[in-house]
């Protein structure tokens, strides 16, 4: 079972979920379909339980077993998940066949975006290099 690292700033909307690294700087943004899974997962499903209910919705790709792995296998690497003893209450998506075909093509894509376009802001921002006594901006 996994949950979503919490050392990371997570903001879930409708269709879409971020992660922002504020230590290193790292965005990340997720597809429709990399979303569906990390909620499935966070929800307290195993990923072959994901793969069986995201394969049975009409309409999927034919390559979706390879799709969802992948997409596992990002939210792994980049750390945004970590194991877990309790699944988070999250509100899933519903994916139905007349969504499912309304979706284009880069919606089922399954990697999850990570950009440091937020470093620089990051670095530059004095607030995060504020001591014990407070910012004082340098006007």
């Amino acid at each position: 079972m996994y949950t979503k690292n919490d050392k990371l700033f997570c903001d879930m909307s409708d269709a879409r979920t971020i992660f922002v690294d504020l230590d290193q700087g790292l965005f990340y943004a997720f597809t429709i379909f990399s979303n569906l899974v990390f909620r499935f997962l966070i929800s307290g499903k195993t990923l072959d339980e994901t793969i069986i209910a995201i394969q049975d919705i009409p309409g999927m790709p034919t390559d979706i077993i390879n799709r969802i792995k992948t997409a596992f296998d990002k939210l792994i690497e980049y750390n945004l998940i970590v194991e877990s003893d309790t699944p988070e209450i999250v509100p899933m998506l519903k994916i139905t066949e007349t969504l499912v075909h309304d979706m284009r093509d880069e919606d089922f894509d399954p990697t999850i975006q990570c950009s440091t376009d937020v470093q620089k802001l990051l670095m530059d921002d004095p607030i995060h290099d504020v001591s014990a006594e407070g910012w004082t901006p340098n006007f």
